[in-house]
């Protein structure tokens, strides 16, 4: 029996989130910003929500990948796509070797800080699937590609409206050199009040999907956040260029009940897995040891702050990698709840 239930559709999507409704049928969602709102209608944001990056596992069309092509099988696509978590070769590539070094490095120390074998235990595991999913995502690659190419042909179909006018977008204009993402891991703040994007600020060549964001050749200002209404979205293209599945069924109060002799393909991956954070919770698991150790022997300092500055420090000394601010004070979480006065 498949059963279906109503979606709230957000009052707003964003750009790359329309492509995505025009060429696979895949709907905006609400995206909370942690305090019950959705993160699309705020204009005092993180640079990393404001830009919002999307992820191209298509995770939503795996359950009915077959109708879109033919060859994928739904289970297998769904399984691969839980290895990979959307990342393609050279992601994971980058992260073995990255795993390879922290673990030659730990082995290094293991002697004066035995904490650190368990931390070199949870690197190998997280190697083993990295491992796994470097094959799955050899698999899937042709059917990504394809989806990918989808993808593209409702980009197309964005710019096209927009460009002409004949579609209405808006975003919150920034300097330029804000409008693109950081890779040291900077979190910047932005502020702003939401503005119509001129229709002769979209060209193919300015525009980030990944990001949703604009750069303007020749202009210090360029546009993040860039989004449009679902109203006006769904005027213009009230139905998807997917393939349609004839289906029949009753409503039952809140409920879609499809008919019992209506098959759909389903996917063993009823829940997207959550995509692996910084180290896949080993920079978090580590920094949790090493400065619950300080605490105890009293070695932190006593402003927060000061505190803050010393776990940026040791995780860029220890994985090489320069956490924001907002994952120092995650990975604090645990220790400083239970910090004396």
């Amino acid at each position: 029996m498949e059963i279906y239930v109503r979606a709230e559709l957000p009052e707003s999507c964003y750009i790359h989130e329309a492509a995505l409704w025009v060429s696979l049928g895949i709907v905006p969602r609400f995206l909370s910003d942690g305090y019950g709102n959705d993160i699309r209608s705020s204009a005092d944001e993180h640079l990393d929500q404001m830009q919002a990056l999307t992820s191209s596992d298509f995770f939503e069309v795996a359950p009915v990948i077959q109708t879109i092509i033919k060859s994928a099988n739904p289970e297998r696509f769904s399984t691969a796509l839980a290895l990979t978590y959307g990342r393609g070769a050279p992601e994971i590539e980058a992260n073995i070797r990255r795993l390879q070094g922290v673990i030659s490095d730990m082995m290094r120390s293991v002697k004066e800080n035995s904490h650190l074998e368990r931390i070199i235990a949870d690197c190998e595991v997280e190697l083993s699937q990295d491992e796994k999913a470097l094959e799955a995502e050899a698999l899937i690659r042709p059917y990504i590609s394809e989806l990918e190419r989808r993808s593209e042909i409702g980009q197309a179909a964005i710019f096209n409206a927009v460009a002409s006018g004949r579609l209405s977008t808006l975003g919150v204009r920034v300097a330029n050199k804000t409008n693109e993402r950081s890779d040291d891991g900077n979190d910047e703040n932005i502020s702003g009040e939401f503005q119509s994007v001129p229709a002769e600020h979209w060209r193919q060549s300015s525009i980030n999907w990944r990001t949703s964001a604009i750069s303007i050749e020749g202009d210090e200002f360029g546009w993040v956040g860039v989004q449009m209404l679902m109203r006006d979205l769904l005027k213009m293209f009230p139905r998807p260029e997917a393939v349609e599945t004839p289906f029949s069924g009753l409503m039952s109060g809140a409920a879609l009940i499809l008919d019992a002799n209506h098959k759909v393909p389903t996917s063993q991956i009823t829940r997207r897995p959550g995509r692996p954070g910084l180290g896949d919770g080993n920079i978090q698991l580590a920094v949790r040891y090493e400065f619950t150790r300080r605490r105890e022997n009293g070695e932190l300092p006593k402003k927060v702050e000061a505190i803050n500055e010393a776990v940026a420090e040791w995780v860029k000394e220890v994985f090489n990698q320069k956490p924001s601010r907002s994952s120092v004070q995650r990975y604090l979480a645990d220790v400083l709840s239970t910090k004396g006065d």
